[in-house]
């Protein structure tokens, strides 16, 4: 479980409340749906495996959290993305995979949930599919280091902090 540092981001949404409202939509097209978030900051697969359909999105920028709810191959999945980074020490022995690159930490098979990084946000997705389409669908986001560098520490703090404010 990610180590939460606040940043306010809004996903836009093609129908239904206003963003950063907390509820949920449908989505009207996939690609359209993931353009629309990685627009606003998130992290988004571009595109989508095949067999993969955004049905709902849920963004709740009071915690900084967005939720994508998806039909896939055999079952169905949740992306949760959060802004923060992984506390892998906390994950320390636990069953990893590599997928292309990004070191995927298992946190339970049945039904699947994996987490990890990509650049300053933390994702997971729990699935009830079998363990390709997982790695499948992780494979689609994009491969992104954690960037502790000084303007990027700089960036996620004053992000943070108007957020706080309500001025972003």
């Amino acid at each position: 479980p990610p180590a939460p540092r606040r940043r306010r981001r809004r996903a836009a949404r093609p129908a239904g409340p206003a963003a950063g409202t907390g509820g949920a939509t449908r989505a009207d097209g996939s690609a359209a749906a993931l353009a629309a978030l990685a627009a606003q900051g998130w992290t988004c697969p571009t595109p989508l495996p095949e067999g993969f359909r955004v049905t709902d999105v849920r963004d709740d920028a009071r915690r900084g959290v967005l939720e994508i709810d998806l039909e896939a191959p055999g079952g169905e999945a949740v992306v949760r993305e959060q802004t923060g980074l992984l506390d892998t020490s906390a994950l320390a022995g636990g069953e990893t995979w590599d997928v292309d690159g990004r070191r995927v930490h298992v946190l339970s098979e049945a039904p699947w949930h994996v987490v990890w990084q990509s650049g300053d946000t933390v994702i997971d997705v729990v699935a009830d599919t079998e363990q390709e389409t997982v790695a499948a669908l992780v494979a689609a986001f994009p491969a992104r280091d954690y960037d502790a560098g000084v303007p990027a520490r700089i960036s996620r703090g004053w992000t943070t902090m108007t957020g706080a404010l309500g001025t972003s």
